[in-house]
């Protein structure tokens, strides 16, 4: 296309295209030629990027571009990035204070994330006078060292459109923010290596308007204390009664007693998200009362006997499970979207003898799904069968997926709806009948192998182009690979190899 039909087109147009891309292709586009990064640089992405105030822009020797610096709407502010030994950090706290609360920044800045280690909150927010952002709505802090209960007093400031906080890492002392706008977020996230930590950090506020709560468990000592049933207060019921989204990150499965206790609590619940190593029978069937659900996320080993609850969830619309444990399903006549994924494992099948408790799985959804994303998992031919059976599909997305291509064939030609096939590395193994002579059969493998990928990759996904024109396909670094008698052996990127054999069981 020539260069001036490009510059040629109206900046409307080549909005559309720049907001499709990423910060670093965005950035690249920007030193292409200089309308491209005049409209790049205007306000309207300039309001939606971050900028990094630290020790190294807000120095003595000055700070930049002032002008253009104000024009940003968030902000990072970090006291330790790189910070040289003879930086007078006093004179960053005080060029940053007069930089921040300057009325065009202090009256437009929407976002603030706050990672001062040597600082208190009172040292940045304490005015005699008040400071008030009127257009705050979200606040990230890491809290300091230098954190304590006095904060509260002297941070005098006001925010009336403050609804995000999220707490970083909380300590021992109740966050001066989280208590000033308790009555007013609706969205808290809250990091912590203790239960005690958790507790203090969010303090006893009741936050009549939260909806959204995430909680991540960081490794804290090697023996973490475990929630309770009986840690929680009546308020804290409460807070989990209101909510409509619950994320809980738990990688030491501190919160695997109290599961259940929440998941009775949470009882209005649109969007659940569980990130852990372990959940209990009686949390699990738990959820299945959770009637209102919208999303539900379970990357979680589910202990499961034959009292195991199926759920039945009327507005649930997308389900994320992996194939360790899939979640069992009676009936989910609204679910749109499913995502199966290996968390346990990193490749896996279906054991033999499975096939008609995977095909009675699918049958509760095989009329009316319309998007399917695999990740990290292997196809066999149960699999595929049970793929073909999805007459309403419209988006398949394979990630890390482990398959023939006849079965990639046979899905393709099973569902002439579909819309839009993505491939992300995918190993798609081709079958090739060779005879080798006991002579030169090392010799004539090596020459097969060379040139081999390349090749094939490049022919298989543009006669699958050819073949589908109307399917939207999208190969992203995967590759043809040939088929090995030998043990599937797959060496990862940190150094480990995976074996393919392993196995899938359907409860």
């Amino acid at each position: 296309m020539p260069q001036d039909f490009i510059n040629g087109l109206p900046a409307e147009l080549l909005c559309q295209v720049f907001d499709r891309l990423g910060h670093q292709q965005q950035a690249e586009a920007a030193a292409t030629c200089v309308r491209w990064s005049e409209i790049l640089n205007g306000d309207r992405y300039v309001w939606r990027r971050r900028l990094y105030l630290c020790p190294l822009n807000l120095c003595e020797n000055g700070i930049g571009d002032v002008e253009d610096m104000r024009r940003y709407r968030a902000f990072a502010i970090k006291d330790t990035l790189n910070t040289p030994e003879r930086t007078d950090l006093r004179y960053f706290l005080n060029t940053l204070r007069r930089f921040l609360f300057c009325e065009k920044v202090r009256e437009n800045v929407e976002d603030l994330r706050l990672r001062l280690f040597r600082y208190s909150l009172a040292d940045l927010f304490a005015n005699e006078g008040g400071l008030d952002f009127p257009k705050l709505r979200r606040i990230s802090v890491h809290p300091s060292l230098f954190l304590n209960k006095r904060d509260l007093m002297k941070c005098n400031i006001t925010a009336p459109n403050v609804r995000e906080i999220v707490l970083d890492d909380s300590n021992s002392c109740a966050n001066p923010l989280v208590q000033l706008f308790s009555e007013q977020i609706t969205k808290l996230g809250v990091t912590f290596m203790d239960k005690v930590m958790f507790f203090a950090g969010i303090g006893s506020k009741p936050f009549v308007n939260l909806q959204c709560l995430t909680l991540k468990a960081l490794h804290g000592s090697h023996f973490p204390r475990l929630f309770r049933d009986t840690d929680f207060t009546p308020t804290h019921m409460q807070l989990f009664r209101r909510l409509r989204f619950l994320k809980i990150d738990d990688g030491e499965n501190v919160f695997f007693p109290a599961y259940e206790c929440i998941f009775r609590v949470a009882t209005n619940l649109k969007t659940l998200i569980v990130l852990g190593r372990d959940m209990s029978e009686d949390a699990f069937n738990a959820i299945d009362e959770l009637k209102q659900l919208e999303e539900l996320h379970l990357n979680i080993e589910i202990h499961k006997s034959w009292s195991i609850r199926k759920l039945s969830l009327p507005n649930l619309r997308k389900l994320t499970t992996y194939v360790g444990t899939l979640a069992p399903l009676e009936s989910a006549p609204n679910l749109k979207s499913l995502q199966i994924q290996n968390h346990t494992q990193l490749r896996g099948r279906f054991m033999f003898g499975e096939e008609d408790k995977l095909a009675a799985y699918f049958k509760v959804f095989n009329a009316h799904l319309e998007e399917l994303l695999l990740k990290k998992v292997e196809l066999d031919t149960t699999f595929v069968n049970q793929i073909c059976t999805l007459t309403k599909l419209r988006t398949l997305e394979m990630n890390s997926v482990e398959s023939e291509q006849l079965g990639v064939q046979k899905i393709l030609a099973a569902l002439p709806q579909l819309k839009r096939v993505r491939f992300v590395k995918c190993n798609l193994v081709k079958e090739l009948v060779i005879s080798f002579n006991d002579t030169n059969q090392d010799a004539e493998r090596e020459d097969l192998d060379e040139g081999f990928e390349d090749e094939e990759n490049m022919n298989f996904f543009n006669k699958l182009m050819l073949q589908y024109p109307d399917c939207g396909i999208a190969n992203e670094h995967s590759r043809v690979v040939r088929h090995s008698p030998r043990d599937q052996v797959t060496m990862y990127p940190s150094g480990y190899q995976v074996t393919m054999h392993h196995f899938w069981k359907v409860y």
